[in-house]
């Protein structure tokens, strides 16, 4: 019986030892789980457009806006990363809004340089129109999206270049919360703490 009870006793202090071990590597080292998983986003976005292009459907360049998106609506909970996506979203429509209206503005433009004062221009329409809503975090995004499509040089309809960059940025916004969701979920591991506490 004493032997039994030692044995426990010593699995005990191993199961201990190796956990403390564990804690010290993950103090050591760098990289965090929010960091991993926006790592695979930026995978699962580029085999997306891989095989859109495969398709014929999609274009490289345009995971650009998706990656970018997944990056950064990758939050520490849930919570934070589906709030971080509705705002993305909000500031993607004001985006592409205000760049759909320019990119048809410079249809009447010939001056290059004047062109240039109008895009500046529209940086601040779209600053402006985020704080008026009340959508601060959007603003990074927003303007991103807008010179994405009033920079775009081409024979692309300004509308079917703006509702193509709204859906980037929404594959990105969804794959980001999934991954979030279903690899290592912050918010479940943070309610498995809790139980583990009360018990």
């Amino acid at each position: 019986m004493r032997y039994y009870t030692y044995r426990v006793s010593a699995k005990t202090k191993r199961i201990h030892w190796v956990r403390k071990y564990i804690e010290k590597i993950k103090e050591i080292n760098p990289v965090g789980m929010r960091t991993i998983k926006t790592a695979i986003a930026i995978v699962v976005c580029l085999f997306v457009y891989q095989a859109g292009y495969s398709l014929g459907i999609a274009n490289h360049n345009d995971a650009i806006l998706a990656c970018i998106a997944a990056i950064i609506s990758m939050r520490d909970t849930m919570e934070g990363s589906r709030s971080a996506g509705i705002q993305r979203l909000l500031g993607t429509i004001i985006g592409a809004g205000v760049g759909i209206a320019y990119s048809y503005l410079f249809f009447f433009l010939g001056n290059v340089y004047l062109q240039m004062f109008i895009i500046a221009t529209g940086i601040i329409g779209v600053i402006v129109i985020c704080n008026k809503v009340k959508l601060p975090d959007a603003i990074v995004i927003a303007c991103m999206v807008y010179l994405f499509i009033a920079l775009q040089k081409g024979e692309i309809d300004p509308l079917v270049h703006g509702i193509t960059r709204f859906i980037d940025t929404l594959i990105g916004l969804g794959i980001s919360i999934l991954i979030n969701h279903f690899i290592h979920n912050p918010d479940k591991r943070s309610g498995d703490h809790e139980e583990q506490q009360c018990k």
